[in-house]
């Protein structure tokens, strides 16, 4: 990760957290379902091949100039579930193949779920909850982890530091969706 430009980029992003002087503000987007839209790339297809997604992401990134970063260089629905304790309908599956991919609003998560947890630990209660409730994600998360050191690198190659593989949260945030947003 030799590169000049990514040097310089991440020197920015790195200048910014730290509330340092910049030239700029750094620059650095997570857009994956317009990067679709805009190489015109079927969502459907954009979800289910992680090499397309990076092509797609890189493009769409040269179309505008360049970033300073990405806060995600590859993206998949299926990081959902495990965010918001919650299913999620898929373009191609229960959606049309260039729609939008949705988090399903519902209460999925009980009140009985937290003694479950106080009992046995979340750890096991989450892997469990995904597996039974959530359409297992794990199941499908196999070729997005394979490819993502490669779109990392790939990223790191056209100059972008990517600031955030994906989306880390905490449990509370966990249960704002599994309890829905209304309950």
């Amino acid at each position: 990760m030799g590169n000049q430009l990514y040097e310089e980029n991440l020197a920015r992003f790195l200048r910014a957290v730290a509330l340092e002087p910049q030239d700029r503000v750094p620059y650095i987007p997570v857009a994956n379902a317009y990067y679709a839209k805009s190489e015109g790339v079927p969502l459907k297809d954009y979800i289910s091949d992680p090499a397309l997604a990076c092509d797609t992401n890189l493009k769409a990134a040269a179309a505008v100039g360049g970033y300073d970063g990405t806060q995600s260089d590859l993206f998949t629905p299926w990081l959902l579930p495990g965010q918001w304790l919650s299913s999620v309908y898929l373009p191609g599956a229960e959606l049309g193949g260039d729609e939008m991919w949705q988090v399903v609003e519902a209460e999925s998560m009980s009140r009985e779920d937290y003694r479950t947890i106080l009992e046995g630990g979340f750890g096991d209660f989450y892997d469990a909850f995904l597996a039974e409730r959530c359409g297992d994600p794990a199941t499908h998360l196999a070729p997005f982890f394979e490819y993502l050191p490669t779109a990392t690198q790939r990223f790191a190659d056209a100059g972008m530091p990517c600031v955030s593989s994906f989306n880390l949260v905490i449990p509370f945030e966990m249960f704002c969706g599994g309890r829905s947003l209304e309950q």
